[in-house]
């Protein structure tokens, strides 16, 4: 469809490689937002039945992309496909980055904990922390992700910093002070300026330190993919 279309230009423009990208003749998702103040917000996501929302199967999962690349992130796809893939790519020495949505989050910790296993970065905002919490069958605590071998649990807070916890223990990253005109996607900007800087060879303070930099230019800003910071504004 157009929006499909639109999507696709804009990565092949940003030197992206779609080869692994599977067309069909669905709908592509999109979101409207209605911004009254920066926090003051409400996105309306419109769905219906030939919504294109995830691939539905491992099978449509392309290993050989797996197998060339350094890091794989993992966002809004099924829990059996994300099984499939952090089990593959753990078994193939590949940094995963799981950041997954509200619908995956209430299902709880039990439900993901076959991908959590395979995780080395986990990604939640204050909102998702509590949603995953309420969702689980225990209390759970930071260690619980630690203990079953992810080795970075972050949590977003919003202005008040960002929660790493490790196996040494738990570091805050101070926010940077912003004029807000729009948290949308905030946390896509940050999960992508995280894997920039690893990718790059940043270790996990200097890379959180990057993420913020950029989701903190992101939220200043209104729009969608015009959010996203240039590499030459973080340096």
């Amino acid at each position: 469809d157009d929006i499909g279309r639109v999507v696709v230009k804009s990565l092949i423009d940003e030197g992206v490689d779609l080869s692994s990208v599977i067309i069909e003749n669905k709908r592509t998702p999109y979101a409207i937002v209605f911004i009254r103040s920066g926090f003051d917000k409400r996105i309306v996501v419109p769905l219906s039945d030939d919504m294109c929302l995830s691939i539905s199967s491992p099978l449509e999962i392309n290993w050989s992309i797996v197998d060339e690349a350094r890091l794989i992130y993992i966002g809004e796809v099924f829990i059996e496909v994300a099984s499939a893939l952090s089990s593959y790519a753990r078994s193939k020495d590949k940094i995963v980055v799981y950041r997954p949505s509200t619908p995956f989050l209430n299902m709880g910790f039990e439900k993901l904990k076959s991908i959590l296993e395979n995780t080395d970065i986990f990604i939640t905002n204050r909102y998702g922390w509590s949603l995953i919490c309420k969702s689980s069958s225990k209390h759970l605590g930071y260690d619980d992700f630690i203990d079953i071998g992810v080795k970075y649990l972050i949590i977003t807070k919003g202005g008040e910093g960002v929660d790493v916890a490790m196996q040494d223990g738990v570091k805050t990253f101070p926010s940077i002070k912003a004029n807000i005109v729009d948290t949308s996607y905030a946390g896509d900007v940050f999960s992508a300026g995280l894997i920039k800087a690893i990718l790059s060879g940043s270790g996990i303070d200097e890379a959180v330190h990057y993420a913020i930099k950029a989701s903190t230019l992101a939220i200043s800003r209104t729009g969608g993919r015009s959010k996203i910071p240039l590499l030459e504004e973080l340096v």
